[in-house]
């Protein structure tokens, strides 16, 4: 089977996986304390029902925390056994499982009580349903108090961002700045190594004007395209055909192949000796180049016929061979010449730069300028870009092609402010090919030379500080704030007693929780998921991922990694960690591979056991929310990462596998310029992460450090691991933006559950509906996923012969009106295993919500689908969205419906 083919259930969920995440269930209860009602509904809960919630920022975050906090009132959170999240339902999920690892009496205080069902003195998920169901506890009082989470403090922490913020783009811009310096002054130092010489020899003008200097690198690229790039591309027309019924046509077609090459070869060697007086030498040297252009393609067509005539019987195939082979180099040839181009192109222009100012402060200082302006601008420019690209969910192709533009503009002029900074370095400073003196300073190759070995040093001392790549970035504040909000919304230090608590600006060491010590299930809360994406844009040689999906979601979890359909790797433990530590008993977390796990046979993610970067519970949950970066999976563009790039809009992480991808079987050897490639990666580690992300170019699992970021590249609704467990009963908000109800995030689930683990998804009609669900009361709540939409609705003129009602359909979209439903109902069908149902809830507005969340929708169109960008909620809207989805919640899981199919009882286990 092919890797990209669909998985078998025992691929995508092995049997190690399974026990692995299960070890920890119920693992700090004390099941027999607990009193005999709420015993029974913990053991009979058996890994039938799971929750996913999806991303859209602090959005999804209030959003299901309503929702929680209705399920809690029907004590129905003790029913969950899996919660897998994405982005801004990480932020929930998040606190929630903190929740449940806090010490009980210290969070709880007076309220603790005698019993507390905890072997280990914990909060058990009977309190934590307690702590929500009332929206005056103190977790949920700090939670309100935050909805500006990533600025607290207002101003005053605005400042404190913007200043981080600055100075970690400084810091990404210095690391490529002095590599690039170092590569430019190199470049340099080549031009007056070589230009002196070649103008005399080649009868050419140092420069054209006063200001234009050509680089004399033109040379080469001209090279390039007249040598390897045409000859190639006549060589595919000159590969013979297969011996068949030759007819007038072929004959003329194979006289001219062979004639037309060799009358331009006569003609190009023997004009300048027959009229010399009319050929100037560089006129002579490019007619000549002309003619060994002709001689090649000669040459080319011999070869294959020679080597054509070995082989007759696989002859059909072998040319075959040969026109892909030349197309592959013309393709490689092309590269070349347009690289040479570019680098030419810079060299010209730095120079013509600096020789307009010729004063080495006056090009710092403009380039310095233009830096400054081109970040006010560049900066809005990425921010709309990003947000344009979250509604629209791929790009337009004019926005694509703006975003191309403005980037490669941007990054054109910092390459020739930086080159002409090189040519004020072997200038001295001063005015090039000034008429008094044509040449260099004396001693120009000692000092650009020495300054060259410093810059290259200084790269590569700085490349190997690989903290700095993942510290430069918006990570490190995006996650210093997400746990403190959230994590420490369940800290006892915070909110578990009546004195002042430490200031959420602050640091608390409590805040965190390690992943290894992450285990909510251990008390009877859900198993929970955090979900990542592996960007890959470039490299095919790990056949773990779809070109178009452009990377490959990753499941953290309890038991360990799931990465793409098939690949998984289980959390072991090898001895405490030596050293001053000692004394905390801590475990080195490492990966290894289940061992019978039948995936391909002859490539496997995880070849065996290896030591990953240990990242805590709040590490994981902000790069599963980096939602604005480098690589934004399937929406990944050129010109979207380079403009993200250059203006530090970075918030994915690169994380150290720990494994050695030589370890691997079933690998293609590296071929052409990757050995190179690799080398330069081995001595400047961080420049060429930082240059990956910059160009998109993300290698996917092929390296140690994999570039990560919002599971919502890959997935974005956190079902998909909910469907490889093949659940029989799933639940989804789906709270992702989504203003006009295209139902994007919906239809990619789908789409990816039916092609990697053959479930098919199938939403149920009007009429079904009917059927399964009797009660009119909570009918009423449920739609098929048009009556999910927002608009105005036309009443048909005939009746429905099942419902006996007249069909409602939407006339148009309005955002300012209503919906007629708040959840759809489908039916899972699961390759080999029994049919689940999908409980799917959307925000949306009916007009039977409370006053106060219809009048907040009157003066903002857009709710519940205001943009993700906004993270700053004020507590009206904060309100709004927490209520909304308490509503919602209350209406779907109504616990007094005892007929037919209902949320409730599915929960339960009656239905």
């Amino acid at each position: 089977m092919a890797t990209l083919d669909r998985a078998s259930h025992l691929e995508a969920y092995p049997d190690d996986l399974i026990k692995k995440e299960r070890e920890y269930v119920f693992g700090a209860l004390d099941l027999a304390a607990l009193p005999t009602a709420d015993r029974e509904a913990l053991e009979r809960r058996d890994f039938r029902v799971g929750i996913a919630l999806s991303g859209g920022g602090i959005r999804s975050a209030t959003f299901s925390l309503g929702v929680f906090q209705a399920l809690a009132k029907r004590r129905l959170l003790r029913y969950l056994s899996y919660l897998s999240t994405v982005s801004g339902g990480g932020y929930f999920g998040s606190f929630f499982g903190a929740l449940l690892q806090r010490d009980r009496k210290k969070l709880l205080g007076d309220k603790a009580g005698d019993a507390p069902y905890s072997t280990r003195g914990l909060v058990s998920i009977l309190d934590a349903e307690r702590i929500l169901a009332d929206s005056g506890s103190r977790p949920l009082r700090f939670l309100r108090n935050n909805g500006r989470y990533l600025a607290p403090a207002g101003s005053g922490d605005l400042l404190t961002g913007a200043a981080i913020v600055l100075r970690n783009w400084l810091s990404a811009h210095i690391l490529i700045g002095v590599f690039s310096f170092f590569l430019l002054l190199l470049l340099t130092i080549l031009r007056y190594a070589l230009w002196p010489e070649m103008p005399s020899l080649l009868h050419l003008p140092q420069s054209w004007g006063q200001y234009l200097h050509l680089s004399p690198f033109v040379i080469p690229a001209a090279a390039v395209l007249l040598f390897a790039a045409l000859p190639l591309a006549w060589g595919y027309w000159m590969t013979p055909e297969l011996e068949r019924e030759r007819t007038l046509g072929r004959s003329i077609a194979w006289l001219l192949r062979w004639i037309a090459p060799v009358l331009i070869a006569a003609a190009a060697f023997a004009l300048p000796r027959r009229w010399p007086e009319a050929f100037s030498l560089t006129g002579s040297l490019a007619i000549q180049g002309l003619g060994l252009i002709a001689v090649l393609t000669i040459a080319f067509y011999v070869l294959i016929r020679i080597f054509g005539s070995l082989g007759i019987e696989q002859r059909d195939d072998w040319i075959a061979s040969v026109r892909n082979r030349f197309s592959v180099l013309l393709g490689v040839s092309m590269a070349a010449f347009l690289a040479i181009l570019l680098m030419s192109l810079v060299d010209t222009l730095g120079l013509s730069t600096y020789a307009a100012v010729f004063d080495l402060w006056a090009v710092l200082t403009a380039a310095y300028g233009a830096l400054l302006a081109l970040v006010a601008i560049g900066r809005k420019l990425a921010v709309i870009f990003a947000l344009r690209t979250e509604l629209e969910k791929r790009p337009r192709v004019a926005l694509a092609a703006f975003s191309h533009i403005a980037a490669f503009v941007i990054l054109a002029a910092l390459l020739v402010a930086l080159s002409a900074v090189t040519h004020a370095v072997a200038w001295y400073g001063e005015q090039p090919y000034r008429p008094q003196g044509n040449t260099l300073p004396e001693n120009w190759l000692v000092v650009a030379g020495a300054a060259a070995v410093f810059f290259g040093l200084l790269s590569f001392f700085m490349g190997h500080v690989w903290s700095f790549v993942n510290r430069s970035t918006l990570h490190p504040l995006y996650e210093a704030r997400l746990r403190r909000a959230y994590l420490g919304a369940s800290n006892p230090a915070r909110v578990g007693r009546d004195d002042p608590s430490p200031p959420v600006t602050k640091v608390h060491k409590d805040d965190g929780i390690a992943l290894a010590d992450y285990h909510p299930e251990q008390t009877g809360g859900p198993i929970h998921l955090i979900n990542v994406t592996v960007n890959q844009t470039v490299g095919s040689r790990t056949r773990v991922q779809h070109k178009d999906r452009k990377g490959m979601g990753m499941a953290v979890g309890p038991g360990g990694l799931s990465v793409g359909a098939r690949h998984h790797a289980l959390w072991t433990a090898e001895g405490p960690v030596p050293g001053l530590w000692d004394a905390l008993k801590r475990r080195i977390p490492l990966l290894k591979s289940p061992p019978e796990q039948p995936a391909d046979p002859g490539f496997h993610v995880f070849p065996g056991r290896c030591e990953p970067e240990e990242l805590d519970l709040g590490h994981w949950v902000a790069i599963s929310g980096a939602a604005f970066s480098t690589g934004l999976g399937y929406r990944t563009s050129l010109g979207l990462s380079l403009l993200a790039g250059l203006f530090n809009i970075r918030l994915g992480y690169w994380w150290n596998s720990g494994i050695d991808p030589a370890r691997r079987s079933g690998v293609a050897r590296p071929s052409g310029l990757q050995p190179l490639w690799s080398a330069i990666r081995m001595l400047f580690p961080g420049q060429l992460a930082l240059l990956d992300e910059w160009l998109a170019r993300f290698h996917g699992v092929a390296h140690p450090h994999w570039y990560l970021s919002d599971g919502g590249h890959y997935e974005n609704l956190g079902a998909y691991e909910l469907i490889r467990r093949q659940l029989p009963f799933i639940i989804i908000c789906d709270n992702e933006q989504d203003r006009l109800y295209t139902f994007d995030g919906l239809a990619n689930l789908v789409r990816k559950a039916r092609s990697d683990f053959g479930a098919r998804i199938e939403f149920l009609s009007a009429e079904a509906l009917q059927k399964a669900i009797t009660d009119d009361g909570l009918r009423r709540w449920f739609g098929p996923l048009a009556h999910l939409r927002r608009g105005s609705w036309d009443v048909e003129p005939v009746e429905d012969p099942v419902t006996c009602e007249r069909r409602v359909t939407l006339a148009e979209v309005g955002i300012e009106r209503f919906s007629l439903a708040y959840a759809a109902l489908a039916e899972i069908t699961y390759p080999d295993a029994p049919k689940g149902m999908l409980l799917y809830i959307k925000p949306t507005i009916v007009g039977a919500e409370p006053a106060d969340v219809l009048h907040y929708h009157s003066e903002h169109a857009d709710f519940p689908h205001e943009p993700t960008i906004d993270q700053f909620f004020d507590e009206a809207q904060w309100e709004s969205y927490r209520t909304l989805g308490e509503h919602i919640a209350d209406l779907l899981f109504d616990d007094t419906v005892v007929s037919g199919w209902t949320p409730h009882r599915a929960v339960v286990g009656d239905a």
